[in-house]
Order: C-alpha cells, then structure tokens, then sequence
C-alpha cells in the first residue's frame, strides 16, 4: 500500500487590493483614494501589483509601492473584471456559451509560480494575463493595457517636420509606410489553457479565423494562455491574437518636434495623412470661440456631418460635429 495521491483546490495567497473593490462580486464602490486591504483576489493587475511590491517572493526589495503607478492598474483592474459572455467558437463559426454561465470575468489569473525567474520576464510574462506590458517612466513603473481607449494625439501634414528641398517643396512624404509580410498574418490559434474540469490538466483550444484562412491560407501559432482556466478566457485570447495579426499589418514613420516626447506607450493616435485619405483632413487652428473655430485653409463641406477632433491647450483631445452648411468654406460652425 502507498499514500493516496490527492487534488486539492486553493484560493491561494491574499494579496493587497483597493479598498472600495469587492474580489468575490468584482464591484467597485465609490472612488478609490489610493489605500489597500488585504484580500484574496484572482485579477491579474493585483497579483502583478503583489509581485511588483512583495519583498519575499517578488520584486519588492527593489520597487517600493509608491514606484508604482496604482492608478494605471486600477484602470486595467476594472477592464479585467468587467463580465462578458463565455462564448465559445463552434466548427458552424458561431459562438454560443459553454455551459458554466452565461457570463464570466474578462480576464482572470489562476496558478501558482513556483520556478525562480528573471524578474522582468516573469513580470512581463503576468503582465500578458491582462493583454499588457511594463515599462518605466520618470522612476515609476506603469502598466499599460491593449483595449480601446481614447486618441490622444492628433498628427497631420501641418505639425509633423517634412523634408525640403531648397526651394521650400517638400522632397519625401511627411508619413512613411511600411506593412508587415504575408506569411506573418497567423490564421489558426492552438490556445494551451488548463481545464478545471479535469484536475487542471493541460487543453488546447482551437481558434480559427476562416476568412483569413481563405485569403491567407493555414497559417497556425501556438500561444500558453499563462493562468487561464476558462475555455471562454482562452477562446478571447485566440480572437484577440488573430485579430491583432489581421488588423495591425501597417507601420507609420514620421518625425515630430517637442511635442512627440508627451507620447507615451500604449496611446492611441490618429494620423490625418492626405496621401492615404486623398483630401486634406488635418490642419491649425486660427482662431476659435466656444461654438466656431477658424482653420487655416478652406475646406469642402459636403451634405454629411463630420466629427471634428481639436487639440485643446492643455493637449486633450475635443471632439465636435460640424454643423455648417455644404460648400468651401474656412470657417466650421459646431
């Protein structure tokens, strides 16, 4: 006779979350001044914000907490525990729930790290539980999450340096482009997740995108969804890699002046490039009340509404309809 093999499931460690933040209903309450309980908690940002500070099993005798930037995690806490349907693909191409609920968490984190690693690589390898990434800026470390955000900058023809030639005409184009190759854009997603549903053992989950197969061809990658124990999670982790082959296939190169130094990783900008749009869609700001502004050339109106983006001093984004009536004209009414 031997001892019998057991399977036990843990909770795990109680890590440090906010003090308005539930783990268990994954609500928020109020607004959150800075300060932390101690809690057991499965979101990602929390458990990276623990190995960031510990100084017994993570990073913390060399970050303190306040080299930390909380409120950029709180931002990715809340995109995390946001529920969402656990829809799984079928063979058909259709998605439908799996079964155990009708809604789930976005993103969780479930495991236990038991190996001894870099520190940077096991941070990063954390941090894309929640589709991010760390970096440093100004002594303190930010997280920055992959999820749809606002433009925060606006570039045009009328604030990027451009080439000349002596006699002042431009010589290169203000944007370069440059795509990715063909072989690059993956179709096929085999997603490693483990399955609670059998003593948490290793599953692949299979995600297609049928119309990239078609155009592209079978073009598979392999990708360890690290912490996930939701078919769901893993079918989202699937799409959300395919997608981000087929949709981000194009490069941008362009110079700015000061300005472009208050970019930082992970913001959106848009680009007003008349070479790709075939008409000018970017320009400066001559004067301006609270319901009209001035712009620097005429523009076409046609029998359509517009929506205007303004950079305001202070460098946030505006954004308003154009209300004027069809015509050339230099003067928008909003």
């Amino acid at each position: 006779t031997r001892v019998p093999t057991i399977g036990a499931e843990l909770l795990g460690v109680k890590i440090k979350v906010p003090t308005n933040y539930n783990p268990f209903t994954r609500s928020y309450q109020g607004i959150w001044n800075g300060t932390f309980k101690t809690e057991w908690s499965n979101n990602p940002a929390w458990i990276f914000y623990d190995l960031l500070t510990n100084s017994r099993y993570g990073a913390g005798e060399f970050i303190s907490e306040s080299q930390v930037d909380r409120y950029s995690l709180f931002s990715i806490a809340q995109y995390c525990d946001e529920l969402v349907p656990d829809a799984i693909q079928h063979w058909s191409g259709g998605y439908s729930g799996d079964g155990k609920g009708s809604r789930e968490p976005r993103m969780t984190f479930n495991a236990y790290v038991t190996d001894r690693g870099e520190a940077y690589e096991v941070l990063n390898s954390m941090a894309a539980a929640f589709r991010g990434m760390l970096y440093f800026s100004e002594g303190v470390v930010v997280g920055i999450q992959d999820k749809p955000k606002p433009v925060t900058k606006i570039f045009s023809p009328s604030n990027v340096i451009q080439k000349t030639e002596e006699n002042g005409e431009v010589s290169e184009p203000c944007f370069s482009y440059e795509g990715t190759a063909r072989k690059a854009r993956k179709t096929v997603a085999l997603i490693s997740w483990n399955d609670p549903n059998d003593q948490y053992s290793s599953k692949i989950e299979y995600v297609e995108d049928r119309e990239g197969i078609e155009r592209y061809g079978y073009r598979e990658t392999e990708i360890r969804a690290f912490g996930t124990t939701s078919q769901g999670q893993a079918q989202r982790v699937g799409r959300w890699l395919l997608l981000t082959d087929q949709l981000e296939y194009e490069t941008v190169t362009f110079k700015v002046a000061t300005e472009g130094f208050f970019i930082l990783p992970g913001e959106i900008i848009g680009v007003a490039d008349p070479a790709k749009g075939g008409k000018r869609f970017g320009g400066r700001v001559t004067s301006a009340t609270t319901t009209s502004i001035t712009i620097d050339a005429p523009f076409t109106i046609g029998a359509f509404s517009y929506l205007l983006y303004i950079t305001m001093e202070d460098g946030s984004i505006l954004s308003r309809t154009v209300t004027s009536a069809p015509g050339e004209t230099s003067a928008l009414t909003l």
